[in-house]
């Protein structure tokens, strides 16, 4: 069933599916067939039970891991979801929570609150601004359909908080916490400003090659702005574009091959294709 539920498919079974050799990374591929995929209209999920056995039979570690299925693309100027154009309506969702204060960000029904307001005023996409968030709000916005773009903790080259610059061990830590989040869609190196074109181009061909299967844009906020302007952003390091920077009038356009994300005034909502602001 959607929505959470477990979802049953003909695979393995309770069949071996391989054999590992001890030591390093060993990779399991099972096909699906006649699955449902995911998306804020269907969140479809399915869990998958693993199991290390021994060749005399004993069971040496169990899990329990749930996932969706979905394809989340830039063809051209457009996006498309699951082969489909899919028009996205987003906003800006930050950890600000003056009455019940931050101890209930791990609160899963809590979460499940607050995601559900989003969905229910039509949004189906958010940011985190220059955050990640907690596995519990991923879980709810896998249940809920709510696609999710978490974000390095960077504006240019500073760090939010007092830890080194390391973008490259901040992508690969997001990554390996959080890619069985069908809801998790699309990397940012972070805000407004640049990690400069080089590191940029670097961070864009390194996750392209970990996580081919997700988005990544540069800069968030961002088309053409700052020390960097007219280079972030730019083919080889973003799937589409974001911006302007400033109000805007309906009237703005950009030169550019990919979609673009349009903010409104203030930047409380935005609202993305390749055609049309809102």
């Amino acid at each position: 069933m959607g929505g959470g539920g477990d979802r049953p498919f003909r695979g393995g079974g309770d069949r071996p599916l391989s054999s590992v050799a001890g030591g390093g990374d060993n990779v399991v591929r099972l096909p699906l067939r006649n699955f449902r995929a995911w998306s804020p209209e269907s969140p479809n999920l399915y869990t998958a039970k693993v199991e290390l056995v021994t060749a005399d039979g004993k069971v040496l570690q169990k899990r329990r891991e749930r996932f969706g299925v979905r394809k989340f693309e830039v063809r051209g100027r457009d996006f498309f979801l699951n082969g489909r154009p899919f028009f996205i309506r987003g906003v800006g969702y930050h950890n600000v929570q003056p009455i019940v204060g931050s101890d209930r960000i791990g609160d899963r029904e809590y979460r499940r609150r607050e995601v559900a307001q989003m969905r229910a005023a039509g949004y189906n996409f958010t940011r985190l601004h220059t955050r990640c968030e907690t596995p519990e709000f991923f879980d709810v916005c896998d249940e809920l359909g709510l696609m999710v773009q978490p974000e390095l903790p960077y504006y240019t080259d500073q760090p939010t908080e007092k830890f080194p610059f390391d973008p490259v061990r901040d992508a690969t830590e997001l990554y390996l916490h959080y890619r069985r989040h069908p809801s998790f869609a699309i990397y940012s190196h972070g805000n407004e400003g640049s990690v400069g074109p080089a590191l940029a181009k670097h961070l864009y061909d390194y996750l392209k090659k970990i996580d081919p299967d997700r988005l990544v844009i540069d800069q968030d906020n961002c088309t053409f702005h700052g020390k960097y302007s007219g280079r972030h952003n730019a083919p080889g390091t973003s799937d589409f574009v974001g911006g302007p920077m400033s109000e805007w009038g309906g009237g703005y356009t950009a030169s550019t091959s990919v979609p673009i994300c349009r903010r409104r005034r203030r930047f409380l909502t935005a609202s993305c294709n390749s055609q049309s602001s809102s």
